[in-house]
């Protein structure tokens, strides 16, 4: 791994499956409003997790890299960060999405600059690189919706062998527009995509966090943006869903409404005190600001 000095000091980190922090940790208050925490990483940050043992990923769009976040014992500040190639991604790949599944096993997935293509890879860390291997197509027949170019899969989470991926591309039916939300078993089984309802006009998906219950029930959170649309929503995906079954879903923080929010964010999670930590994808035809974390309280100021 190449260490990069610490430039500026954090807040909290987290990720979308948040572990309870050590032990040891002192409780903290946590701080109203919104926490922006800039971060000297490659361009393009577009999602986050968080590993057994704390410390939070982050992943770079088109460098080949992961970041790993390393916090100070109360979860206050930044105290280091390590970048991790990885290896073997396509050309003409963006990396969009990461998930932690357990020790040093990720799914990371991906969008082409071709319409139609949308993966999930499974990936293991060793010897201070991640290695992309099984890859899980998502051809546009199992979606139930063509897939644009760069429209592939923007979120993913999940424990263990199962995964949850969203796919930005999306639809409109009798019931409203949606996006589609594919479950893997990795344990064995055909993927199943259900039908996530959308609440705006205009937005995609850009995030996606989870938690599962021991009976595969899963309790998903999202962003769904689109410039000036910011929701944090939440929804409930059944254990035995059926095919393209609708879930509903609520908005839980309405972000443009209240401050005037534009940041692209693009990665989701909840601390243990009940806020939400995002990242900033800020590689949007030109770069638009600086690669920064955004620490956002669970209530509106």
């Amino acid at each position: 791994m190449q260490r990069i000095a610490i430039v500026s000091v954090g807040i909290l980190v987290g990720c979308g499956h948040a572990a309870p922090p050590p032990a040891t940790a002192p409780a903290a208050a946590a701080p109203a409003g919104i926490v922006r925490i800039e971060v000297p990483t490659d361009n393009g940050l577009s999602d986050l997790s968080l590993d057994d043992s704390g410390g939070a990923w982050v992943v770079a769009e088109r460098n080949a890299s992961a970041y790993r976040i390393a916090l100070d014992a109360a979860a206050t500040r930044v105290v280091s960060i390590d970048r991790v190639p990885i290896d073997g991604v396509p050309p003409d790949t963006d990396l969009e999405a990461i998930t932690w599944l357990g020790p040093d096993r990720f799914a990371i997935g991906v969008e082409g600059h071709a319409h139609g293509a949308a993966r999930v890879y499974v990936a293991t860390l060793a010897g201070g690189r991640i290695t992309l291997g099984q890859a899980i197509e998502l051809p546009e027949a199992l979606v139930g919706l063509p897939i644009g170019d760069n429209d592939g899969v923007e979120g993913v989470c999940g424990r263990g062998d199962t995964i949850f991926a969203s796919i930005e591309s999306n639809a409109k039916d009798d019931q409203g527009r949606w996006a589609p939300i594919v479950r893997i078993d990795l344990a064995g089984g055909a993927p199943t995509v259900t039908r996530l309802s959308l609440t705006s006009d205009t937005g995609k998906i850009s995030a996606l966090s989870c938690t599962i219950d021991p009976d595969g029930t899963g309790h998903l959170q999202a962003i769904e943006r689109h410039f000036k649309v910011t929701h944090i929503i939440t929804a409930e995906v059944p254990a035995h869903a059926a095919p393209d079954q609708r879930l509903a879903t609520t908005v839980v923080r309405d972000l443009a409404d209240e401050l005037h929010f534009e940041l692209n964010l693009e990665g989701l999670a909840t601390l243990p005190d009940g806020r939400w930590l995002t990242v900033v994808d800020n590689q949007y035809e030109t770069i638009t600001g600086p690669n920064l974390l955004v620490v956002i309280g669970a209530k509106a100021p």
